[in-house]
């Protein structure tokens, strides 16, 4: 008897019903995982203006401005963080020099803050002159995607993801 090498047409389907089962199965994870990490780095770098902001208030000796800017050249007076945000400081003759400009984030994130303020300013020693919350979120985000920025009094962030039976 001669034996036959291959798959037979019944097994070919097979594998591929389980291979398509697992790949819509693995999806959503796979877009959650995406999204989580979208969030992160537009955080991480709201977190950096604030960090460098923070620094160069103590460096200059002199108040520093974290602002949102859709310009990227002047503070914009909304409350839309979304929309890009900057850190001015003072050249020698006291006029707004912009230190670094942070355009809008990709993706259409919302980034409103909590109080309807539009800027903050860093003190020489490091602290703020008020607080700022911001909550984060982007299109088709879950609740627990969510993340809360609060800018402490001491110019620190806290950054905590927002739960769902809670309200931000």
């Amino acid at each position: 008897m001669k034996q036959q090498r291959g798959i037979t047409l019944l097994e070919l389907i097979i594998t591929l019903a389980v291979v398509g089962i697992l790949i819509g199965l693995a999806t959503p994870s796979f877009r959650a995982m995406i999204q989580n990490n979208r969030i992160t780095t537009q955080v991480n770098e709201f977190v950096t203006a604030v960090n460098m902001a923070r620094s160069e208030a103590v460096r200059r000796g002199d108040p520093v401005t974290l602002c949102s800017s859709e310009d990227g050249q002047s503070c914009t007076g909304q409350d839309d963080w979304a929309i890009g945000w900057i850190v001015l400081g003072q050249d020698t003759d006291g006029n707004d020099e912009v230190l670094r400009v942070w355009r809008a984030p990709s993706g259409q994130p919302v980034m409103a803050e909590q109080d309807n303020e539009s800027e903050v300013i860093f003190l020489p020693n490091g602290m703020v002159d008020r607080e700022l919350r911001i909550r984060h979120s982007i299109p088709d985000a879950t609740c627990d995607q969510v993340r809360i920025i609060r800018l402490i009094r001491g110019g620190r962030t806290d950054i905590r993801r927002l739960e769902c039976d809670e309200d931000g």
